[in-house]
């Protein structure tokens, strides 16, 4: 568990579980947004157009799902569709390497956009379906901008409801104004999506 930062062994006290601190917490986003991304376009390259065609539609069919879930209020059973809807992506990329990071990224990863950030839920199946469009458009610059514009959104809603006081993650003395502050892209300009000139074919 020490080895998959679940806890933390001190000498004559024991192990302890871990605390995350603002620092820590930005880094995971900052990583699963860069290896998200690069999943998506590993996936795409890999994919002749017939088999991007029937993943955008698997992951529109998931994504569906997710929507119905979000609406019925069946949180627990959304956070698992959400994941999926993630995990396929990387599973696409064909890489164990990097399915192994991702993992692991996955298991310490304790916080929750999709129920601890009001209005959340219904943002996060909006912005699954612009990245289903890019897929499908088989633009893998687009579609791994969209990755990454979706992660950093997470982040930087999460942190904002953290500095409103609506959720507390972080270890106490983390303060959100100091040097200890993640400085995180913003979501609305870091990653622009690019409009294409025509449908494919």
């Amino acid at each position: 568990m020490e080895a998959q930062g679940l806890v933390r062994i001190h000498t004559h006290i024991g192990a302890q579980v871990r605390a995350y601190s603002v620092t820590d917490f930005s880094e995971v986003y900052r990583i699963r947004a860069a290896l998200e991304a690069l999943a998506v376009q590993l996936a795409l390259e890999k994919m002749t157009p017939q088999q991007t065609k029937t993943f955008a539609s698997e992951l529109l069919e998931l994504n569906r799902t997710l929507a119905e879930l979000i609406r019925d209020g069946a949180h627990e059973a959304a956070r698992a569709m959400n994941k999926d809807f993630h995990w396929r992506i990387c599973e696409a990329a064909e890489s164990e390497t990097l399915l192994m990071i991702l993992d692991s990224l996955w298991i310490t990863y304790p916080f929750d956009t999709l129920q601890l950030v009001p209005g959340r839920a219904e943002e996060i199946a909006e912005e699954h379906a612009d990245l289903i469009e890019a897929i499908g458009r088989r633009d893998s610059q687009r579609a791994a901008n969209a990755m990454r514009h979706h992660l950093d959104t997470a982040a930087t809603k999460l942190l904002e409801s953290v500095r409103r006081g609506q959720v507390a993650l972080f270890q106490e003395g983390d303060s959100m104004d100091d040097g200890s502050s993640p400085t995180l892209p913003s979501a609305s300009s870091a990653y622009p999506l690019p409009v294409p000139e025509s449908d494919p074919p």
